[in-house]
């Protein structure tokens, strides 16, 4: 009787901690799936951005190889060189998961289709940082050299050097006051001029070819973690 005893009480206490476990769990799964589509807005809006980046850099190496350029010609050109190296960062939400890698917690995720996914989100995260890090190395490097080869900023304007104008603002300015503010310093300089378009292309290689195709595969996994998370824990 006594051994029966103890041993009732023994699967009393393991039923117990299993639903504990089972409510952290679930508590886990949810917070997560808040934390997913935080990211997912963030993703959509970064891959937005460097589609722009891309985008702006085919232009300008299309009037960078006409012949005979003319004003207008400048002035995309000097559009489409600024509107090339935007920041794209991106930051993703880790509430949860720093509590499920720095406590052990991920061992209570059972489900180990979740559980994969979950890993494989993480994984991509640590190539989209390495990656990130080498776009900034030449995007700062394109910010550079490009305020060697464009007037960005209408510097005859202002008394107090580069303001935080941006392009759209400049042409305004420019279409107003009837001013031509020289838009390519360095139109006869074409050693500057190379060396941004250069540069440029190894940023546009770097966005298209890694950057992006990391960003739209985080996006995708995220969306899938969102589905199976709702399905496999009845959660919406």
């Amino acid at each position: 009787m006594l051994f029966l005893a103890v041993f009732c009480g023994f699967l009393a206490e393991n039923f117990r901690e299993h639903l504990i476990e089972q409510n952290k769990e679930k508590d886990f799964v949810k917070s997560l799936l808040e934390d997913l589509k935080i990211d997912t807005t963030r993703l959509n809006y970064s891959i937005s951005r460097l589609k722009g980046n891309i985008s702006y850099t085919d232009s300008l190496v299309i009037f960078y190889v006409k012949e005979n350029k003319e004003k207008e010609d400048e002035k995309r050109m000097t559009s489409f060189g600024l509107n090339a190296g935007h920041s794209v960062d991106i930051v993703f939400t880790d509430r949860t998961s720093s509590q499920l890698k720095g406590t052990g917690s991920m061992r209570l995720i059972r489900n180990k289709t979740v559980a994969d996914s979950i890993l494989q989100y993480w994984s991509n995260q640590i190539w989209i940082a390495q990656i990130h890090d080498r776009f900034e190395t030449y995007r700062l490097e394109q910010r550079k050299i490009g305020w060697k080869t464009f007037n960005w900023y209408p510097l005859n304007l202002l008394d107090t050097g580069p303001s935080v104008l941006d392009y759209r603002t400049i042409r305004k300015m420019d279409s107003l006051s009837g001013l031509n503010l020289g838009y390519l310093i360095g139109i006869n300089n074409k050693q500057t001029l190379n060396e941004f378009i250069n540069v440029s292309v190894a940023l546009y290689n770097t966005a298209a070819s890694q950057y992006l195709p990391k960003l739209e595969t985080e996006s995708a996994l995220a969306y899938h973690l969102i589905l199976l998370i709702q399905k496999e824990y009845n959660l919406h």
